[in-house]
Parts: structure tokens; sequence; C-alpha cells
């Protein structure tokens, strides 16, 4: 188990997962992370998961139970960013989803404003294909 709380961040890429699935024939474990009472300023997103796609170049990933609660987001890009397409082209992951598994995941009492970057989305789900890593 983890558990953060009470952090204050300014000018990063977010209280992120990932990147996770990066080396070809392992599986990155993620359980049980719980972050409570975040502010997050000036980030290019509050919180995130960062997954790499299939293919023989890439590996997988298990994701349960995480959760985000009480986050304060102050001019970030994004409240909440999630992408199954790390670091690839969308028409790459399409051809080669992600295997990775993720399930629980929580985002509970986000409060505050999103920059301008993305206006007017103040979160981003990339999933090129459905699949068991886009039931979030």
């Amino acid at each position: 188990d983890v558990v953060v709380t009470n952090i204050t961040c300014s000018g990063s890429h977010g209280l992120s997962v990932g990147s996770l699935a990066k080396n070809p024939g392992a599986t990155d474990t993620v359980r049980d992370i719980v972050v409570k009472g975040a502010t997050m300023i000036d980030s290019t997103k509050a919180a995130g998961f960062k997954l790499y796609p299939g293919g023989s170049s890439h590996g997988t990933a298990i994701v349960q139970n995480v959760t985000w609660s009480d986050v304060m987001v102050q001019n970030c890009g994004y409240a909440f960013q999630y992408t199954a397409c790390y670091n690839e082209q969308v028409i790459y992951c399409t051809a080669k989803p992600s295997p990775a598994q993720v399930t629980d995941i929580n985002l509970v009492n986000f409060s505050g404003t999103t920059s301008t970057a993305h206006a007017p989305t103040t979160a981003e789900v990339l999933c090129p294909v459905a699949g068991s890593n886009c039931q979030i």
C-alpha cells in the first residue's frame, strides 16, 4: 500500500501512475494507491496514468485500486489525463492496443480550475481501442 496525504506540487507533470508496460516481456504491477489532499499548481495535469501500448516492443501492466481524493486543481492543463497510448502514435496503438488490466480507479472530489491549454476540456481519456485497459 502507498498513501500520500496533504501534498502540494507546482510546475510538475502531475501525480502520475506510470509510465507502465515500457519493457518487453515485463509486467508492471500497481495496487492499492491512495492520494488524498493534494494541491496541484501550474502542472501539465493534476493526476493521471501513462500506459505504453502492446506489441513485442512493450510489456503489460496490472493496475488495481488507485484513488485520488480531495484534489485541488490550480491552473493545470488537465485535471485528469489517462493514456493507453503513451509515447506512440495512435495508429500504432490501434493496431497494437495495450494489454494492461486496469480496475478500480477512483477520482473523488476534484475541484478548482484548469488552464486554457485544452479549454474547454478539463480531462482526457485516450484509449484508441476499447478493452480492459479502458474500463476506468
